[in-house]
């Protein structure tokens, strides 16, 4: 199966020859991908296919592009798979539901908005709960328990969210870090305070501690209790770079910057692979999620990378 990158407007399934480090890239034309410029999210689904959030849910098998249409025909700005229930989560503008592809390919599309008196804006990330949904807003977050929606509002964007083993975390701008607790507020996290006038773009997991990844302040590590440099040396390069976006898979950590493109930290080797324009990238700027790099382009077309290269990020 096929890992990708993706541009804004673009997908590039991002492999590295394990001694050369520059991919050999294909362009897929929008046209091709029949979609808009502009994708938002991407995530993998049954089978290893791949989804993207664009102008509707395009879902890509290897072969073929699909297209499914949200219900109020709005742009699509997140995607979340669940594999126990084998259901694609989606969030566009006023409208969230599933996709689920039955073994006979059959297409049952559910639009869980409906039958909410509620008017939601765009939502931009969908986290799965227990028996629940997460969903960030600009200024909220929803909790939906395919019954009832609950909205929690804040005075400033809420940036970032998290869900990280059985804490739903959140960055708010302007007031910190804070965290879900058992008696149904959100509260900030003792220690992080000195983030909270930083521009903080990931919080990822690791080992039983936390990073935050900062636009150019650096990366800290959380243990809990303290806040520390998270690898001054590689800190340094990425205060400089301006970080977009950070993800980890537990075997790498991925940094996506605005002016120098993407460091791949190998978290079991030690070493860190920086790659740009000058290396196959077809922009500078790349920002990160779970399993891809995608940065904002318009006119950056699709692409991807063979399968068949031995060193992959993140896998």
């Amino acid at each position: 199966m096929m890992k990708r990158i993706l541009t804004i407007t673009a997908l590039i399934l991002i492999h590295f020859h394990a001694l050369a480090y520059y991919p050999t890239v294909h362009n897929f034309t929008k046209e091709e991908y029949k979609g808009g410029a502009q994708n938002w999210a991407i995530t993998h689904g049954a089978g290893g296919s791949m989804w993207f959030a664009n102008s509707a849910i395009v879902e890509y098998d290897g072969n073929d592009w699909t297209r499914y249409q949200t219900v109020n025909h709005t742009s699509v700005r997140s995607l979340m798979y669940d594999a126990d229930s084998e259901r694609m989560y989606f969030g566009a503008t006023n409208e969230f539901g599933y996709i689920h592809i039955g073994e006979d390919n059959s297409i049952e599309y559910v639009s869980l908005k409906d039958g909410l008196d509620t008017t939601i804006g765009d939502i931009w990330a969908i986290h799965k709960a227990d028996d629940a949904l997460w969903m960030r807003e600009n200024n909220n977050i929803y909790l939906y328990d395919f019954k009832q929606l609950k909205q929690f509002s804040f005075n400033d964007k809420v940036a970032i969210s998290a869900k990280i083993g059985e804490d739903f975390i959140i960055f708010v701008n302007n007031h910190g870090v804070m965290k879900y607790s058992p008696d149904g507020k959100f509260k900030e996290i003792h220690g992080t305070e000195s983030l909270a006038r930083k521009r903080v773009n990931s919080i990822l997991p690791f080992g039983d501690n936390l990073l935050f990844v900062t636009a150019t302040d650096g990366v800290f590590l959380f243990d809990g209790s303290t806040l520390s440099d998270f690898d001054r040396e590689l800190s340094r390069k990425l205060m400089q770079d301006n970080v977009y976006c950070a993800a980890t898979d537990g075997r790498y950590l991925s940094f996506g910057t605005v002016q120098n493109g993407v460091y791949i930290k190998d978290l079991h080797e030690g070493h860190t692979i920086h790659l740009n324009t000058y290396s196959g990238l077809q922009n500078n700027t790349v920002s990160i999620t779970l399993e891809v790099i995608r940065w904002p382009e318009p006119s950056t077309p699709v692409s991807n990378i063979p399968e068949k290269t031995c060193f992959r990020m993140p896998a």
